[in-house]
This record gives C-alpha cells, sequence and structure tokens, in this order.
C-alpha cells in the first residue's frame, strides 16, 4: 500500500539516525585518572561524595555490573536512592552501554537509582542504568538541575509518573535509548514539567507504558525533539507516544505503531504551542479520536510532515488523521504536509478545522473544514 512505502522512506531517511540513536561504544577517550572497577559499588557512592563535597570530578566506569543493592538516602516525599542525592558535578564514564550497567537487582529494595539536586549537574556516558523503581517520580533519575546523557540505555524502570525521568532542570539526550519503561499514571520514558527544558536527538522510545497517559513522555515545559524515533508504546488512555502542553518544537522524527485505548493513538497537543516539521506520524492506533493527532487545545503547525495509516478503530471514532476537538480553543495549521490513507468512521483523514497552507494534500477531506 502507499503509506506503506512512505513508511519505508521515511525509514530510509532517518537510517542513519536510528544507527546512531542504537546505543554503542563511545570514543574511549578518558581525561581523568580515577577508575572504578567492575562491581565495586562503594567506589560509585565514593564518587558521588568526592563530587558533593568538592571540585568537578571525573570517573571511569570498566566493563561490568555495578549492583545497586541498598538504600543509601531518603529523599522527602520523593522517596529513598540508591545512590547519594548528587549536589556537584560528576561525569561517569562507562565502556559501553552494552558493557557498563548500574543496576538495582529486582530483589533489592524498591528505589530510583539517581537524584540530582538544583545545583547538581550529571554527565553519564557509554553505560546503561537498568531496573529502577521509584515510589515517586523518575525511576532512574529524578532531576532538579543538570543532567546530560550521551549513549545511555534507560531500560525497565518504573515510577509513579516519568518511568525512567522526571525532569524540571535541563536534560539533554543524545544518541540514547529509552526502553521498556513504566508508569502507572503518565509518561512512560520522560515527565518535562515546566521549568524544565528537555532537548533530545537521536533518542529511540521503544516500548514504554502508562496505565493512563503518555507512553513515552509528556512535557509542559520546553521540549526540543530531533532526528528520533517514537514507536510501540502503549497507554490505557491517551497519548501513545506523547503530549505537550508547553512550547515543543519536533523535527526529522517517526511516530509509529503506538497504541492506545481512547483517544490519540500517536501525538496530542493539551496546550501551549507545538510544531511537529519533517515529521511521519505513521501505523499509530487508537479507539475513539485522533488516530495520528489529537489537537485538544493551542497551536499546532505541521511542516513538510506525513500523517498517514493511522487507524480509529470503534464505531463512530472520529479523526483517523487529525482530530480537532474544538476550533475556537486549537488552531491547526498544515505546511506543504500530507494527510492521507488513515481510518475512522467520522472524518478519516481530519475531523474538525484546520488551516491548510501551501502544497498540502489531504486525501479525504470529509467530516473536516479545511480552510
Amino acid at each position: 500500500m502507499m503509506h506503506r512505502s512512505l513508511f519505508v522512506l521515511f525509514l530510509l531517511l532517518i537510517s542513519p539516525v536510528l544507527a546512531q540513536a542504537t546505543p554503542g561504544h563511545g570514543d574511549g577517550h578518558d581525561d581523568d585518572p580515577r577508575t572504578c572497577a567492575a562491581h565495586d559499588t562503594a567506589c560509585l557512592i565514593d564518587a558521588f561524595h568526592q563530587a558533593n563535597d568538592g571540585e568537578p570530578l571525573v570517573v571511569r566506569l570498566e566493563a561490568g555490573t555495578y549492583p545497586l543493592t541498598a538504600v543509601d538516602n531518603e529523599d522527602g516525599a520523593e522517596g529513598p536512592n540508591a545512590l547519594p542525592r548528587l549536589t556537584g558535578t560528576l561525569t561517569l564514564r562507562g565502556a559501553g552501554p552494552g558493557a557498563t550497567a548500574l543496576l538495582r537487582p529486582q530483589q533489592a529494595p524498591q528505589m530510583r537509582l539517581l537524584f540530582v539536586g538544583p545545583t547538581g549537574t550529571l554527565l553519564l556516558e557509554d553505560l546503561a542504568l537498568v531496573g529502577g523503581e521509584a515510589l515517586s517520580n523518575g525511576g532512574a533519575i529524578h532531576n532538579e538541575g543538570t543532567v546530560s546523557l550521551t549513549r545511555v540505555d534507560l531500560r525497565s524502570h518504573s515510577a509513579l509518573t516519568g518511568g525512567a525521568l522526571w525532569n524540571t532542570g535541563v536534560l539533554l539526550m543524545q544518541t540514547s535509548a529509552c526502553r521498556l519503561n513504566a508508569a502507572e499514571i503518565l509518561g512512560g520514558c520522560l515527565v518535562n514539567l515546566t521549568p524544565g527544558y528537555a532537548e533530545v536527538d537521536s533518542v529511540v522510545f521503544d516500548s514504554n507504558s502508562t496505565g493512563l497517559s503518555d507512553g513515552a513522555y509528556i512535557s509542559t515545559g520546553i521540549l526540543v525533539m530531533r532526528n528520533s524515533f517514537c514507536t510501540r508504546n502503549v497507554t490505557d488512555i491517551s497519548a501513545g507516544c506523547g503530549s505537550t502542553g508547553g512550547n515543543a518544537h519536533i523535527q526529522d522524527t517517526v511516530v509509529s505503531n503506538n497504541l492506545t485505548s481512547t483517544y490519540a493513538g500517536g501525538m496530542e497537543i493539551f496546550d501551549g504551542a507545538a510544531t511537529y516539521q519533517r515529521v511521519g506520524i505513521i501505523g499509530n492506533v487508537t479507539a475513539h479520536g485522533g488516530g495520528g493527532v489529537l489537537a485538544l487545545v493551542g497551536q499546532l503547525r505541521l511542516v513538510g510532515s506525513v500523517v498517514s495509516g493511522n487507524r480509529v478503530g470503534f464505531p463512530g471514532g472520529e479523526g483517523g488523521g487529525i482530530d480537532v476537538w474544538n476550533p475556537t480553543l486549537t488552531d491547526v495549521t498544515l505546511v506543504h504536509s500530507t494527510v492521507f490513507a488513515n481510518e475512522a468512521d467520522v472524518g478519516p483523514d481530519c475531523h474538525g478545522t484546520v488551516r491548510s497552507v501551501g502544497n498540502t494534500t489531504i486525501g479525504n477531506p470529509a467530516g473536516c473544514t479545511v480552510e
């Protein structure tokens, strides 16, 4: 079918990105003599204390597992942490995300791995974070300071919100993966809340899940996403991939094969302003409305983007491609974009009111007002 051919084209265009976003080995550079041997968790804990007490510290972690088996500290309502709360500046460099792992074993107490305070700066390179289980927010990392993740694999974490990451500070992710994480309420991988700033480049969000909404992420702060891939995420209610309520710019990204039980199979905007530039929203599924995109409130611009092969499955469902709930509160503009081969009983490609600019194509405009 035509939309499958288009999906293949998108994959070809971003295949170099996906190759980068699958975490691999770094360049092996190390400008600090300090090294922690594999399994030496005490050395790792000591590095946090030294960073908090003195100058910025760089530590090389040898290949192997660093098991986190006991609670180091409690952080009030945010619950227990496996490693000391970071208030200084610390860089941890592993031997690659397939070689070096900070791991909470299943039999260990329920606790997140890392907490970064407002004055803290944490830089992680070439390693994996595995198995965090927070009582509240952020199973792997709760960040109120600055966190940079480069070639990091975040997997198998769980939390109330933000299965892997919870951010109100500055979060930079590049060439990394966030997969197989779960949140009870929202943000299977990431919650980015005002005044948080999250910048994501060449990241794969894969097979995350929530009990309510936002399979991969939710952002009410500032979100910049480039060259990324959001696929096979699942939620019980809405936003299979993610939703935004602040300012968001998403470009050169594919959102595909996400699933929700109620609304917004792929993406959702519930407030603020969002731009999707050269984004492919393909093959997402929901039950009642917004197979590809659900626009509730705010301003949404799709520029040079494709919405195709999305589906609303229940009888009477609306907006197989794009569903605009309230045109008085929502402004959706399509610029040089294509919406076609989506499925829904009402408005198969588009439901509601959209503005069309430039060379925009809507395959089946039935049920849609195009201005």
